[in-house]
């Protein structure tokens, strides 16, 4: 008779698995509970599983342990665990007896069926992902319910929700920079590139490390007053009223004794999360002074660390403002598009959970050339195959993905939206059809498209728009940091499109030539110059 951990062993294929932990629950008979945290080659599923164990009962038990009572606790444990606990379960019987895929009640819920001739007796080495029994058993259910959306809470693909744990993919560099790091960090990069993500999953780690860490919703904050009151809002009622108390009575600072409440009694060191604080910074500039000094000051006394977001503009006036109260704040991270490891990570290794892919470097070149490696194109790639794979016939990974070319384009509408719609002004807008359609027009890949210093001074000058080299450098370095278009990595002075697919969901339903032409009359009453104006991030998450 095999034990509960050979049985897990035999779920997962990998017999050197040996850390399940045992839970107490007193009130079941035949199946005993197991939580479990799945190896690194499951990416893509939630790290953490329950599993609900029926033991082979022995000969001599038979006529005294009725099937109906097991079968009855089956049914009363999926119920409870569903209704509790909000990870995966699993529930195994090795009793030949007992058929928990046929007998026990199934819904539309994350309840997998494992019976004995599902497992086998031996593991043998090298078993694919997809084909290890906890997998087809997950993968039968799914294909079986066709387009129950309730599979969904097994995708690791969420397009506009900031993500933490299993759903975070990539970002490791920028995230180990924060960890390692004591000082304040920002992250920056435009709409939709991760940076609450990033702060989301540095937020948990820092917690799980023992920091105290407070994420102060600022993303709707139009001036430093609105910032205060959300710290505030952190407190309790009586240490609200203890900061305010003693800001009147000993004429102290009212945000330092808010930090000094949030801070708590034990004195660990408390880390302040503002995501998108650089709209407020915009919005309030009057007030910036005063609130960043105080956590300068607080966080050079080893009191506070602060991890913030902004969009690229609060670099950029950093980069130009020497008086910018960022400067020697602290770590400035930049982020941008993923790279081909990222890009493997976030798509490739999670869809292989499921299907085979028959060739990996082949999908990835196409996933650059035709839709690019911004990350919430590549977000909406996994989400559109992830809903649809399970009920189609057609299993093929490649398959579905070219079919976002074509007929089904349409899906980008949201992604073209949030990074081409409200990122960028009319002339750059303008530029980037403009690049794609010319090379669109001899026949080239959009990937291949070189912008250099002349060819935008060429569009420039159409326009009667005088620029020096460095205004044009800094344009086109401001654009790399948008979404639209990178940095070549090998030659800083060449800009490369990014998001072909942008051009192609545009394409699908516009006259571009048209398009142009309305964009041509109207750029020389609103552009005199290419200098930069600074926008708005808005407060959608990203």
């Amino acid at each position: 008779m095999r034990t509960e951990l050979q049985l897990i062993q035999s779920a997962i294929a990998d017999f050197n698995f040996a850390e399940a932990k045992t839970e107490i629950h007193p009130e079941y008979k035949y199946f005993k509970l197991f939580e479990i945290y799945l190896p690194d080659r499951f990416r893509g599923l939630p790290t953490q599983w329950k599993f609900a164990i029926l033991l082979q009962q022995g000969e001599e038990n038979y006529p005294l342990v009725s099937k109906q009572e097991i079968v009855q606790e089956g049914n009363r444990l999926k119920s409870k665990m569903t209704s509790q606990s909000e990870f995966p379960l699993v529930i195994i019987s090795d009793d030949v007896r007992v058929n928990v895929e046929k007998e026990l009640v199934d819904a539309n819920d994350n309840v997998f069926f494992l019976d004995k001739f599902r497992l086998p007796g031996k593991i043998s080495d090298g078993v694919p992902v997809r084909n290890t029994p906890i997998i087809l058993a997950v993968k039968s259910k799914f294909e079986k319910n066709g387009k129950g959306n309730y599979a969904l809470s097994l995708s690791p693909y969420t397009p506009n929700i900031p993500v933490e744990g299993w759903r975070f993919f990539g970002r490791h560099r920028e995230l180990e920079q924060i960890m390692s790091s004591k000082s304040n960090c920002f992250i920056l990069g435009a709409r939709k590139t991760g940076k609450s993500s990033i702060l989301a999953e540095a937020k948990r780690k820092l917690s799980s490390s023992g920091f105290i860490v407070h994420d102060i919703g600022v993303q709707y904050a139009i001036s430093f007053g609105e910032v205060v009151n959300a710290m505030v809002a952190k407190l309790s009622v009586r240490d609200a009223y203890y900061a305010q108390r003693d800001s009147e009575l000993l004429e102290t600072n009212f945000v330092l004794n808010v930090i000094k409440r949030l801070r708590g009694e034990d004195k660990k060191r408390t880390v302040l999360i503002f995501d998108e604080l650089g709209n407020v910074m915009r919005r309030d500039s009057r007030n910036i002074w005063n609130f960043m000094g105080i956590l300068r000051d607080l966080s050079q006394k080893g009191e506070i660390r602060v991890l913030a977001s902004a969009f690229q503009e609060i670099y950029i006036r950093t980069y130009k403002d020497s008086d910018s109260p960022l400067v020697n704040f602290g770590t400035m991270i930049e982020i941008n598009l993923f790279s081909r490891s990222e890009v493997e990570e976030i798509l490739i290794k999670p869809l292989s959970v499921w299907y085979e892919i028959e060739d990996q470097n082949e999908l990835l070149s196409q996933i650059r050339k035709k839709f690019g490696f911004h990350p919430l194109i590549l977000q909406w790639i996994g989400e559109y195959t992830f809903k649809r794979i399970f009920h189609s016939k057609d299993k093929k990974v490649a398959n579905h993905i070219n079919r976002l070319l074509n007929e089904d384009i349409k899906f980008f509408k949201n992604a073209f939206q949030e990074i081409y719609e409200k990122n960028h002004s009319l002339l750059e807008k303008y530029l980037f059809l403009k690049f794609c359609k010319d090379a669109r027009d001899e026949r080239r890949e959009l990937s291949t498209i070189e912008i250099k210093q002349i060819s935008l001074n060429t569009e420039l000058k159409r326009f009667k728009i005088e620029s020096s080299l460095d205004e044009r450098n800094y344009f086109l370095y401001r654009l790399s940091l948008k979404g639209l278009f990178y940095q070549d990595e090998s030659n800083g002075l060449i800009f490369k499109i990014a998001t072909p697919i942008l051009y192609y969901y545009y394409e699908s339903s516009n006259d571009i030539a048209e398009a142009l032409f309305d964009m041509e009359s109207e750029i020389p009453q609103l552009f005199k110059n290419i200098n930069i104006s600074y926008q708005n991030e808005g407060s959608g998450v990203n």
